[in-house]
């Protein structure tokens, strides 16, 4: 471990106490890989120090003996191979530099392990990294290549094809390798070699290195001249294009040239590509060409795009005609609204365009692009350059459905005068407030409420869709439904309350009141009740405040607040922990005994209560606090009631047994049910549709001893139920308790009990033989199981006196 973990005092330390640096750990090498891989993901060890330990262990290890190169036998992976998967950790090559240097050979899988090292440092550098960890893997790989040349193992072809992965690396990543002496070596990997040094001369500006590079025409320019393009060096750039490279060439990531000059400042290179006879119409692999990326990618300025359209004008128009993919360069570019001079960019293509009739009709609709990017501006330049307006559709489709998330509220102004019926017609069955709600919430964003305010037209707000949903309806129902096919990330908590107040300030609700005749409360009861834990709502979603806002505003509260929904929010409200919203229902007059569901809400409470504890971080009222209050509204023949569903069951049959040393929580809730003195549940109440079944049989059947007992401290009979034994449910592991409260119970009152009552026919197997035991008493369940606690509770309490232990048989 020591090893592994590059400690070389702790391995100095062992190797002085003989330990052998030969010792192999007895597990699968690829369990040592991955566990060494993690160890080493978690640990600084990109830093100065953690290099040099790593050379340190490697010395002490080699000089203690241990071999780098193992018969073939005993080792079931290469040591480089394993070294090139830590220099994806490291993003250094000394440590293997440094084991070739000490005998170490590649194998077989060698390069292709080394090449799978050099695309993880891609990777890495393309999401960058610092300057320090740039000349340790720059100086690093120019080391390992020099000492790769040193060996026997370059003249083999598996140190050719390391040597040509290394040297293609350097070229990719413009490292300077120009040390490295190319005389005598491989055809391809001096070619490798020349494209790596031509670049770094590209990089420098260096425009002699660069000829002396060139000078015995071996090389395929391609690679630097895309350099020399994204470098924009006119003198490189010049220099290469005087050598005729392929303008078509595609880089790594499958663009021509001219499509690598969209990110410059300065159109030098651009000028060099179009006056050599590049096309800026050809296609990239993805299917764009220069006008697009210049026109709506992020690191695009806007001098590429002015040069463009200083072409001759029939060019530029067909190439603003061009859709690759699918879209024109300005729909493109309309769909990009978040990006840097975006605004810029459109205008300078709707002026270049401006009067050219048969170009628009030509490129066809662009209002509901212009509509969705979101801008006035643009939406008014579109109709000075004399672009028709998109017709209302036989769907009902306007710009007004298509507004977009950056849009402002002039702009929805704008289209809403433009479109004078829009706000109110329906696409897809829905209106454009709708679109725009739901198209803000899964962005997870506030939606912008001004724009809001242009949409909620009076009759917005009243329209109903095929299913009868007005827009209030639609967002407390409807949205947290769809919720459900969008994308897991996507939460619809975080702006829906939100949403609620403003579309209730807009007037949303009482035109829900005034179109549909009913509480506007029961839509949103819906989203927050028994549909919680499918849709990511919960009650604590919506506020108190906002809570007994829509309460004291609605017309209808009186018959809501008996309805299914209001008893089931109250359900989820308590299930919550919300207790100022428990409290405000109860105050607002929905019951605790109203069931829904087959349970109420004090029900409920009941059998969740996990007494008056809570986790510190928690905003959730405790359990004890929700039951109280719940109390203070239960009804005195309310709390005797059976439930009229299931089995019947009274509140004294949902007590739960104490969980963590919650007992005295337990006995609390039993005292608040029965002890207040003739008001309380009926200890011995049976079950409405179970004769005989009272609580203590109900716990006892289950085996929770621990209410059981308490059930007797509040004076449950044990004998209520004549087909009952109490004494029989209680022969099991954890029933010794209940058995002495229920002997002491028997003392006390002078109750008599059987202890050792006939209770059964068993089958007992012994020794492969099975014998019939007719008769069987309690003590012989009791030996039978081997209840020890309880036989020596029988034996203490006096309780095997004048009792036959013989069956009948014998």
């Amino acid at each position: 471990m020591a090893a592994a973990l590059y400690i070389p005092e702790i391995c100095k330390s062992l190797l002085k106490d003989n330990l052998s640096a030969f010792w192999r750990i007895e597990c699968e090498v690829a369990d040592i890989r991955r566990t060494h891989y993690n160890w080493c993901r978690e640990l600084n060890l990109l830093s100065t120090t953690a290099s040099a330990n790593r050379l340190e262990t490697i010395e002490l290890l080699v000089g203690a003996g241990a071999l780098v190169t193992d018969p073939p036998q005993q080792v079931k992976l290469n040591l480089l191979d394993s070294s090139f998967l830590l220099v994806t950790v490291f993003l250094g090559l000394s440590a293997t530099t440094k084991l070739m240097a000490l005998g170490a050979q590649p194998g077989s899988a060698s390069p292709d392990s080394f090449s799978r090292c050099m695309a993880v440092w891609g990777s890495s550098w393309k999401a960058g990294v610092s300057k320090e960890t740039r000349v340790v893997m720059e100086s690093s790989l120019q080391g390992f290549v020099g000492h790769l040349f040193s060996t026997s193992i370059y003249p083999t072809e598996i140190g050719r094809k390391i040597a040509t992965i290394a040297w293609s690396a350097a070229s990719k990543f413009s490292f300077s390798l120009a040390g490295s002496d190319l005389a005598g070596q491989d055809l391809t990997c001096v070619e490798e070699a020349l494209r790596a040094k031509a670049v770094t001369a590209v990089f420098d500006d260096d425009a002699e290195a660069l000829r002396n590079w060139l000078v015995n025409g071996i090389l395929d320019i391609s690679e630097p001249f895309h350099v020399a393009v994204m470098a924009n060096s006119a003198s490189a750039g010049q220099i290469l294009l005087d050598s005729n490279p392929d303008l078509d060439a595609l880089d790594s990531d499958g663009g021509r040239p001219i499509h690598i000059c969209d990110n410059h400042e300065s159109n030098i290179m651009l000028d060099l590509l179009l006056q050599k006879g590049a096309s800026h119409i050809s296609t990239d692999s993805s299917g764009n060409n220069i006008w697009h990326k210049s026109a709506c990618l992020w690191s695009s300025g806007t001098p590429p795009l002015q040069r463009l359209l200083e072409l001759d004008h029939d060019q530029t128009i067909e190439a603003l005609l061009m859709r690759t993919p699918g879209r024109t360069s300005l729909l493109s570019t309309l769909a990009q609204p978040n990006i840097p001079n975006i605004v810029t960019k459109v205008l300078l293509i709707l002026d270049h365009c401006a009067g050219n009739l048969k170009f628009w009709k030509a490129h066809g609709p662009v209002s509901a692009a212009a509509a969705e990017f979101g801008s006035e501006v643009i939406i008014e330049r579109l109709i000075q350059a004399g672009v028709e307006l998109d017709p209302v559709g036989n769907d009902n489709l306007t710009p007004l459905h298509r507004l977009g998330s950056y849009a402002t509220c002039t702009c929805a102004q704008l289209l809403k005068h433009l479109y004078p019926d829009a706000h109110q017609l329906r696409f897809q069955d829905q209106t454009p407030l709708e679109i725009y709600i739901e198209k803000y919430l899964k962005l997870g964003e506030k939606p912008n409420e001004d724009v809001l305010a242009v949409l909620a037209t009076p009759e917005a707000l009243s329209s109903q869709n095929t299913s009868g949903e007005t827009v209030w309806s639609f967002c407390c129902k409807e949205l947290p439904t769809k919720l459900l096919s969008w994308n897991a990330h996507v939460r619809l908590y975080s702006h829906f309350e939100n949403i609620i107040l403003a579309i209730i300030r807009l007037g949303a609700m009482i035109s829900h009141e005034e179109t549909m005749g009913q509480s506007e409360i029961l839509p949103l009861f819906s989203a927050l009740g028994l549909e919680c834990a499918q849709n990511e709502l919960y009650t604590t979603d919506i506020s108190y405040e906002t809570l007994s806002t829509i309460i004291l505003g609605s017309k209808f509260w009186d018959d809501a607040r008996k309805s299914s929904a209001a008893v089931a929010f109250l359900i989820e409200a308590i299930r919550d922990g919300y207790l100022e919203a428990v409290k405000l229902i109860l105050d607002h007059g929905v019951s605790v005994h109203q069931h829904v569901k087959q349970i109420s809400p004090i029900e409920f409470a009941i059998q969740n209560f996990t007494g008056g504890h809570k986790k510190v971080e928690s905003d959730k009222a405790d359990s004890k606090e929700i039951l109280l209050a719940l109390l203070s509204y239960a009804t005195l023949e309310e709390l005797k009631n059976y439930n009229p569903h299931g089995r019947g069951f009274g509140l004294l049959h949902r007590v739960v047994e104490p969980q963590h040393g919650g007992k005295a929580d337990t006995y609390w809730l039993l005292k608040e049910l029965i002890g207040l003195i003739g008001r309380g549940a009926d200890v011995n109440g049976e079950a409405r549709f179970m004769a005989g079944y009272t609580p203590l049989v109900h716990y006892l059947s289950r085996g929770f001893f621990e209410t059981a007992e308490m059930l007797l401290d509040f004076g449950a009979n044990p004998s209520a139920n004549s087909a009952f034994d109490p004494v029989r449910a209680s022969l099991t592991l954890g029933g010794v308790s209940f058995l002495k409260r229920l002997l002491k119970y028997s003392k006390e009152t002078g109750t008599p009990l059987h202890w050792n009552r006939t209770i059964a026919t068993y089958t007992l197997e012994l020794e492969g033989s099975s014998t019939d035991i007719l008769g069987a008493t309690c003590l012989h369940y009791i030996a039978w199981q081997g209840l020890s606690e309880i036989l020596a509770f029988y034996t203490d309490g006096g309780l095997l006196e004048d009792i036959n232990i013989i069956t009948a048989d014998g």
